[in-house]
């Protein structure tokens, strides 16, 4: 199994076995998306930078604590903001969403998922932190993903950023869409270090 199947099959099993906190219900099949706090607007060049990302890693960090344990990581290209669902330090059984939204530097917490620490480990499912994620390629990883994609007038849309197990690797996942989004998306999948593992 690649190490793109692998993180997304995980990512899988970890829907399909959460229930959702105060809905009660699962989802078997992730689907891309934005970060819940921006309604991401189409363009094909980051709007982050090096700083403003580090402000944000450094607002969520400060919610988490002295040992902070991402499990994955959506970052929206447009620079409106980020999510970061990590383990709950309070309770290791529980996954915490935190919303942090660029315009006004606010981080705010979803409790999205109860999962015990040793079922995520079975299903492969690593932490990492902030200091894992290489800032230079998320600032470059855009315009390689538009050429791998090659849709016609793409734009970026975000990248989801996790890490699996076993092996130990990471997966940064770039969403590409064209101007029919419906019927025109594709996944570009790379290392830390930008290098393409495949697209679908």
């Amino acid at each position: 199994m690649t190490t793109s199947s692998t993180v997304r099959l995980t990512a899988t099993l970890l829907l399909a076995a959460t229930v959702v906190l105060g809905t009660g219900t699962a989802s078997s099949t992730p689907t891309p998306s934005a970060p819940t706090t921006t309604t991401a607007s189409p363009t094909s060049t980051i709007k982050w930078t090096a700083e403003s990302l580090t402000t944000a890693f450094a607002a969520i960090n400060q919610k988490l604590g002295s040992n902070p344990e991402w499990t994955r990581l959506d970052i929206a290209n447009d620079g409106t903001g980020m999510d970061v669902e990590a383990v709950d330090p309070a309770n290791r059984d529980s996954i915490i969403k935190y919303i942090y939204t660029a315009a006004t530097g606010q981080v705010e917490l979803q409790t999205i998922a109860y999962i015990p620490s040793e079922k995520r480990e079975q299903r492969g499912i690593a932490t990492f932190t902030s200091s894992d994620v290489s800032l230079d390629t998320l600032l470059t990883i855009g315009p390689k993903a538009l050429r791998d994609t090659a849709i016609q007038d793409g734009y970026v849309w975000d990248y989801v950023i996790g890490k699996s197990a076993n092996p130990p690797s990471f997966l940064i996942e770039v969403n590409v869409y064209g101007p029919d989004r419906v019927h025109n998306e594709k996944l570009a999948d790379y290392d830390m270090v930008g290098n393409l593992i495949s697209v679908s």
